[in-house]
């Protein structure tokens, strides 16, 4: 029985290469038919003897004839088939009496050589073999070409702490300006950029209000003066003038507008953002590199809570309660640890935290109580120094170590000279121990 099941399976699926088979077999057996008797009939018919020439040879071919005879004739011999047999036969070898032919000495043998022409042709052959890699190596390379596909990406960074309300109105203004441009046709804008973040709105992936991208579809390149790099090159001083923004033309993907990433990690931050920071600074001199911007330069206010250690244990209060007691009032308690208000087919966390004006306010966050091991409490100033700071916005990691991204827009130059030009800066030459260049792609 099951044998039969699966003998049946295998018949359905043959059952779908039938007619597969049978077309493929058919057509075989009508090509072997016309290739036993049509083509040869017609051969007979079509191919005949002394035809002559319909068209007469075209200009180019009597001097490409000269010139195959030259490439493949050998003067040496000529000029001795004119002098005489006995020239030949010096040519080719001295011949002793009654004995067997001697090679000819050495300098004539080397003269025999040079009126060959196809020594000459071989010659020149390799000459210009080694002269295509040499310009080879001096060309410019790059991974993607750029390319003009009449639409370019515009990404926009403000500072941190930045606004919905304001991120809208610096992309308002940058689309006004952009449709004021004879070579745009139309500007598509988006406000935030997934991350993960935690705080008032809630932890896990959240939009960061104040980065946006912007899409610029160009009119085709017949209807524009400007290609699509020339009108990025000529709109950069217009971005500039947003103030605070960091705005940069292409994408790193290639094609249409290209940008070039530096990556520098380290475990010690406090050597690699000064690294990162002079990085920047000299890049920002190289021609053909415009907007570097360097992820280790952004930074946001920080409230900066440092327990003190003897008096916390005298008190009987952790390290994680001091934690736990100033996240709840200035960021509220995490996710799964709200409470939720049903409200249908959904719920609502329930977040309480401090106002704004409270959280700024270094004396109300002084007296926050904080619980002691024998049940009672004691303010937050009196286990804990309290201030403000700043700190990086973002800290991100590659293989483990901290990086710091150094990105820039390539006008009027390769990936491969540009990397080549960055490469001999001394900010790259001379990194500080513990930092170097991690390769990215």
């Amino acid at each position: 029985g099951r044998g039969g099941g699966h003998d049946g399976q295998a018949d359905l699926v043959g059952q779908f290469f039938v007619s597969f088979a049978i077309a493929a077999c058919v057509s075989v057996l009508f090509s072997l038919l016309v290739a036993r008797t049509l083509t040869p009939l017609m051969g007979a018919y079509l191919l005949k003897a002394n035809q002559g020439k319909e068209h007469k040879d075209p200009f180019w071919m009597a001097p490409y004839l000269h010139a195959l005879e030259w490439c493949l004739g050998d003067r040496g011999k000529v000029v001795a088939a004119a002098a005489g047999p006995a020239a030949a036969s010096s040519a080719a070898g001295d011949v002793g009496f009654g004995g067997p032919a001697r090679k000819p000495p050495f300098l004539r043998r080397v003269r025999q050589r040079f009126c060959d022409h196809r020594m000459w042709v071989l010659g020149m052959g390799a000459l210009f073999f080694v002269f295509s890699i040499f310009l080879a190596t001096r060309l410019p390379g790059e991974f993607i070409p750029v390319e003009d596909i009449s639409r370019s990406t515009l990404s926009i960074q403000l500072p941190p702490g930045t606004t919905l309300d304001e991120t809208d109105a610096a992309v308002q203004r940058i689309n006004a300006e952009l449709m004021k441009r004879p070579e745009v046709s139309s500007v598509y804008s988006s406000i935030g950029s997934s991350v993960v973040s935690f705080g008032p709105g809630g932890g896990g992936g959240a939009g960061e209000v104040r980065k946006a991208n912007l899409t610029v579809n160009l009119k085709p390149r017949g209807e524009r003066a400007l290609t699509q790099q020339e009108f990025e090159r000529d709109f950069g001083p217009t971005l500039r003038q947003t103030p605070g923004a960091r705005v940069q033309f292409g994408s790193s993907g290639g094609g249409g507008g290209g940008i070039m990433a530096i990556a520098l990690v380290g475990d010690d931050p406090t050597t690699l953002e000064p690294a990162a920071s002079r990085l920047e600074r000299e890049m920002r001199t190289v021609p053909g590199i415009a907007n570097v911007i360097s992820s280790s330069a952004l930074v946001r206010p920080e409230l900066l809570i440092t327990p003190k250690a003897d008096i916390a244990a005298l008190q009987g209060v952790s390290t994680q309660t001091i934690s736990q007691v100033a996240r709840v009032a200035t960021l509220g308690d995490a996710d799964q640890l709200l409470p939720k208000f049903n409200l249908g087919d959904r719920q609502i966390p329930i977040r309480v935290m401090l106002t704004e004006e409270s959280r700024a306010d270094p004396g109300v966050l002084a007296n926050l109580k904080v619980p002691t091991a024998s049940g009672g409490v004691v303010p937050l100033s009196a286990v804990a120094d309290i201030s403000f700071g700043a700190g990086p916005n973002q800290i991100d990691r590659l293989d483990r170590l901290r990086v710091a991204n150094i990105t820039a827009e390539l006008s009027g130059t390769t990936l491969g000279e540009a990397t080549t030009a960055i490469n001999a800066l001394p900010a790259m030459t001379q990194l500080p121990p513990g930092v170097r260049q991690q390769l990215t792609g």
